[in-house]
């Protein structure tokens, strides 16, 4: 449980849903809702001197890239949760490719929307079935023994994802590799970029093709 209360904005053009939301939000323990609004502009009009911690918004499929984009570049710490009426495991695993937390359905419980927050709050993938479907999509869709082109990691490297795979957040498994939380955001920032992919799915979808993990 975090130690602060989560700072959340809440984007959605359907103005009763978000309302009612927002409500069952701040009377949440641990959480703040600092920002609702029908649409993304609202939220970029405040600039970058809007501090949060976790966006829920319901992504339209048409110019989701570059939505992704903007936010990430205005609010580089801060992470994205679907919240989605339509779950198109195709189109929810090429989100979390782009860098999303997660996604949870308009029909899902409110205590499952708080604890997707509250766990990528601590800097989780929020891993309900909806994650499973998706990852499990990509690599069914993709798997032909292994990546084209083996990439030699370090045996710290191989931990590290092993322990993203157990779900371990950073401070998690500095304690466990025996380094800094900022060493650790390094490290993985530096694996991005040594397997070119662009998020934490992108590790796990590398792990699970190399053999490192495996599903189930």
């Amino acid at each position: 449980m975090p130690v602060n209360p989560v700072s959340v904005v809440i984007i959605d053009e359907q103005l009763l849903f978000r309302r009612m939301l927002s409500n069952y939000l701040v009377k949440c323990a641990h959480m703040d809702v600092v920002l609702e609004g029908g649409q993304l502009k609202e939220l970029l009009r405040a600039g970058k001197r809007m501090m949060f911690d976790v966006l829920v918004m319901d992504i339209p499929a048409t110019g989701a890239h570059e939505i992704i984009c903007r936010i990430k570049a205005m609010y580089p710490l801060s992470k994205i949760l679907l919240l989605s009426m339509t779950a198109d495991i195709e189109w929810v695993s090429e989100l979390l490719e782009m860098g999303i937390y997660g996604c949870v359905s308009k029909r899902d419980s409110p205590e499952e929307l708080r604890d997707a927050i509250l766990t990528i709050a601590s800097d989780r993938i929020y891993r309900n079935q909806l994650f499973t479907e998706a990852l499990y999509c990509h690599h069914r869709n993709n798997y032909s023994g292994g990546p084209d082109i083996a990439v030699p990691l370090t045996d710290r490297e191989k931990l590290l994802l092993r322990l993203m795979w157990e779900d371990k957040n950073n401070r998690e498994i500095a304690d466990e590799i025996l380094l800094s939380v900022r060493s650790v955001e390094k490290l993985k920032q530096e694996l991005r970029e040594k397997l070119q992919v662009r998020s934490a799915v992108g590790l796990l979808r590398y792990a699970i093709e190399s053999k490192i993990c495996t599903i189930g």
